[in-house]
């Protein structure tokens, strides 16, 4: 029982497509094998070379460990290959964070210079300055799923052995159109 990490994440780099974006920056905690973020990372991907074509490659960033520290370092390594980059989709929220706070070092306006997202959508995102566009993991219907699944299987009851549910892109002030298409 869970997401489509792939599908959704896909999803939001087409939606920064739609807004006008370019130039893009991902960041993932893809240094140790983590498939859920290979996932998020490879479903960004793929909308943005759909868009723009194979041999387009947005700036990858993968760092061992989802923390702020990490994505404020991934982004300055981006800022270093890209100045020019316009949206940074991140697998976690603690690396957007992270991203969110080198931009206020550097004077980098979030949302009017940078967009920024991240994926799990911690309580706290909403509130942060400006409130954070992340992928909201529906976490108590998965479990509840899971343990009627368990239940019924218990029960000697035939259950479906792969369930998907839908997450939800949490859409907030992080994320605008690029300052060129202003």
């Amino acid at each position: 029982v869970g997401i489509d990490n792939h599908k959704v994440t896909k999803r939001l780099a087409e939606h920064l497509i739609s807004l006008g974006h370019r130039r893009f920056g991902i960041i993932s905690n893809t240094v140790k094998p983590n498939a859920r973020s290979s996932a998020r990372r490879d479903g960004a991907v793929e909308a943005i070379q759909n868009a723009f074509g194979a041999k387009y490659k947005p700036t990858l960033m993968a760092v061992d460990e989802p923390s702020i520290e990490n994505g404020g370092l991934a982004f300055q390594k981006i800022l270093a290959t890209d100045s020019h980059v316009t949206a940074v989709i991140c697998t976690t929220d603690a690396l957007a964070l992270g991203v969110e706070a080198e931009c206020k070092a550097r004077g980098i306006d979030v949302p009017s210079q940078v967009s920024v997202t991240g994926f799990d959508d911690m309580d706290f995102v909403a509130h942060t300055n400006p409130p954070l566009t992340s992928v909201k993991v529906p976490a108590k219907e998965i479990s509840d799923q899971a343990v009627d699944m368990l239940m019924a299987m218990i029960a000697g009851e035939t259950v479906e052995m792969s369930v998907e549910i839908e997450a939800e892109i949490m859409f907030r002030q992080s994320i605008a159109p690029p300052p060129e298409t202003r």
